[in-house]
Order: C-alpha cells, then sequence, then structure tokens
C-alpha cells in the first residue's frame, strides 16, 4: 500500500464520519476511548465556492456552519475533524474514530 493509499482512504473515511448521522454514531460508539483534545471543538464557517457549468469560473456561493475538533489518544494517534453545523459532540467523536483508524 502505497502512502497515496493511506490519503485516500483516510480522505474517504473522514468524509464518512463527517455525513455520518450523528445519533447513529453516538449509537454505534457510545463510549470512547480516553483522549487529549488538542483543540477543543470549535464553531466556525466556511465559505463555498461553485462553478457555472462545473467549468467556468469560481465564483462564492455563500457560507457554512462547521464544528472541527483535534484530539490525541493515549497511542499517540492523532484525529481530526470537520463537520457540518454546531454539533460539538459529533465532531468530537469523528476526531475519535479518526485516531483510532489512524492507529489501526
Amino acid at each position: 500500500m502505497t502512502a497515496d493509499d493511506d490519503v485516500q482512504n483516510r480522505k474517504h473515511w473522514m468524509g464518512l464520519l463527517a455525513r455520518a448521522l450523528p445519533a447513529r454514531l453516538a449509537a454505534l460508539f457510545p463510549d470512547l476511548p480516553p483522549h487529549e483534545m488538542l483543540r477543543s471543538p470549535e464553531i466556525g464557517a466556511v465559505m463555498l465556492r461553485g462553478r457555472t457549468g462545473a467549468t467556468g469560473l469560481p465564483f462564492n456561493l455563500g457560507e457554512m456552519t462547521v464544528t472541527r475538533c483535534v484530539v490525541k489518544l493515549a497511542t499517540g494517534a492523532v484525529g481530526h475533524a470537520h463537520v457540518q453545523g454546531r454539533d460539538k459532540a459529533h465532531a468530537t467523536r469523528a476526531a475519535v474514530l479518526d485516531a483510532l483508524l489512524c492507529g489501526a
């Protein structure tokens, strides 16, 4: 497995964690392992960009609320998460799961 494969795999699972329903993630993973907050969940906004016909010049479409979080497990694995909306628990759970998947 190459480094490019690792990057693509991580992009894939981070996307799945970000799009997952928060209640479903909480039901599947109710207990999180001990972790240290490197960056506590923070709520902010990102600018969405679009292109006319997917090929034209980019334009600002609008803003979207996101929550980001960075955690570190006892093993030293670091996990990152950016999720749509203002759900701090979702961002934390996604970051912990990212760290677990990185260390696997």
